[in-house]
């Protein structure tokens, strides 16, 4: 079965490609090239000097050779100085290396990424293998709903998501449930380290779940659901002492950062900054940019732009005077087809608590069946569809006996992803793809719960 799946993977990374070549055929947009390109510049600069290539993949002083270097590099560097962490650096950093290997040819850095993605949700699958009775229908529910099988493969921040989180559940249940290893040890810490460097939000989300799972599994509590409820409570009141202890790494005020750099990018239009701050022109006044070449750019004089000085969420319209600043653009298209009405996050927390409904219908159930033209929305609108139907069927032919703990952690580490991504995210392509973590696990929690015995005999007395 393995090289099977393995072999659709690569046939749905080589459409991901096509698709991104032919039809949406703007690179800089692209999360499948734009690493790439940027790859491609970065690794030059061994060609100049090797031992500065190597200090700036693994990190120390940065000198002028790599200054410049960098400047050429359009996703590098954050725009909003507010974030905490780029997670785009590690994805051109991966494909420089690579270059070392595939000398330049794309299809290479296509391939072993899939590679890495099947990886991922192979030991996915074996992480939850020892819980299920119906192996086929688990392999079918990890490695085959669609979207998740389209946006985790090629060149893609998923396809190194899932290659950590599968790593992660693995180490982590084979801990716990079988037996305490060094290999398993150096899995787990491993996986943690690729997980806090693509994707540090999903990590964050799924935490206190496994916490609560390790807790109940290691004291055998029997009130599970109430235990979740418990635990979640104390997290979320340490969290907010946290965040008043340390006002920089308070999860809300990033949780809005995160939410309005997505809604000022969705809207559209030329973005640029300088070390003051960030500069906003709408889309239909780029004609007044004088542009020195695809990254570097100057605003004439009496110029009305939308200005976000350093440490500040919001834009504010001013006069630009100043001609002879040069600006580094970091983003310059039209609004995205897909934009959806979202009220911007103001850090507070009854602010927060008002949008999470909200988010969890757009996260779980749009896009609607058949309510979009776009053939990649009309097929995850009909997945959700499915999704709901399961869903339905899972509470109407529940198991008398099932794994309450397993099926309670994946429930409620999907919901929090959904929610995270319903409330960050303004544009409904982009929910499509964010929320793909929560579906695996959402899915392996309904196939837990469903009693399919149930329904086999239903369907023999319909007969």
């Amino acid at each position: 079965m393995l090289p099977l799946v393995f072999t659709v993977k690569v046939v749905v990374a080589l459409f991901f490609f096509l698709l991104y070549t032919f039809y949406y055929q703007d690179r800089s947009t692209a999360d499948i090239f734009k690493f790439f390109d940027d790859s491609v510049v970065l690794f030059q600069l061994f060609h100049e000097s090797p031992a500065d290539f190597f200090r700036l993949i693994f990190g120390g002083e940065t000198s002028l050779i790599q200054e410049v270097y960098i400047n050429k590099l359009n996703f590098w560097v954050n725009s909003n100085p507010n974030e905490l962490y780029n997670d785009s650096r590690l994805m051109i950093k991966l494909n420089a290396l690579l270059h070392f290997v595939s000398f330049g040819y794309y299809g290479v850095h296509l391939v072993v990424f899939t590679f890495l993605s099947f990886v991922g949700f192979t030991f996915l699958y074996k992480a939850f293998e020892r819980f299920f009775e119906h192996k086929k229908l688990l392999l079918l529910v990890v490695f085959f709903v669609p979207s998740v099988l389209f946006w985790s493969t090629g060149v893609s921040k998923e396809s190194i998501l899932f290659f950590g989180l599968g790593l992660f559940l693995y180490a982590y249940f084979k801990l716990i449930h079988v037996f305490q290893s060094v290999k398993y040890i150096f899995l787990l810490l491993l996986s943690i380290l690729i997980m806090i460097s693509i994707k540090p939000y999903i990590f964050l989300l799924i935490i206190p779940a496994l916490l609560i799972y390790f807790i109940i599994e290691k004291y055998q509590w029997k009130r599970v659901l109430l235990s979740y409820v418990l635990g979640y409570f104390f997290i979320v009141l340490i969290g907010i002492s946290v965040g008043e202890l340390f006002p920089k790494y308070k999860l809300i005020n990033q949780i809005a950062t995160k939410q309005n750099n997505f809604i000022n990018m969705a809207q559209g239009g030329v973005y640029m900054y300088d070390d003051k701050g960030e500069i906003r022109i709408p889309y239909e006044n780029k004609a007044s940019i004088f542009f020195i070449n695809d990254t570097l750019c100057k605003l004439p004089k009496n110029t009305l732009i939308e200005f976000r000085e350093k440490g500040s969420n919001n834009f504010v319209p001013i006069i630009h005077n100043n001609d002879t600043t040069v600006f580094k653009v970091t983003f310059n298209q039209p609004a995205s087809g897909s934009l959806i009405h979202t009220n911007k996050l103001d850090g507070d927390i009854v602010s927060f608590a008002l949008h999470v409904p909200k988010a969890l219908y757009y996260a779980m159930f749009k896009p609607f069946l058949f309510s979009s033209r776009n053939p990649l929305l009309l097929i995850s609108g009909i997945e959700n569809f499915f999704i709901l139907l399961m869903l339905i069927v899972a509470i109407l032919f529940c198991k008398k006996q099932f794994n309450s703990n397993l099926v309670v952690f994946g429930f409620t580490s999907a919901l929090l992803i959904l929610v995270f991504v319903g409330i960050t995210t303004p544009v409904m392509g982009a929910i499509v793809r964010y929320k793909i973590p929560a579906l695996v696990l959402l899915m392996i929690s309904v196939l837990a719960l469903v009693d399919l015995k149930r329904i086999e005999v239903l369907f023999k007395n319909n007969k």
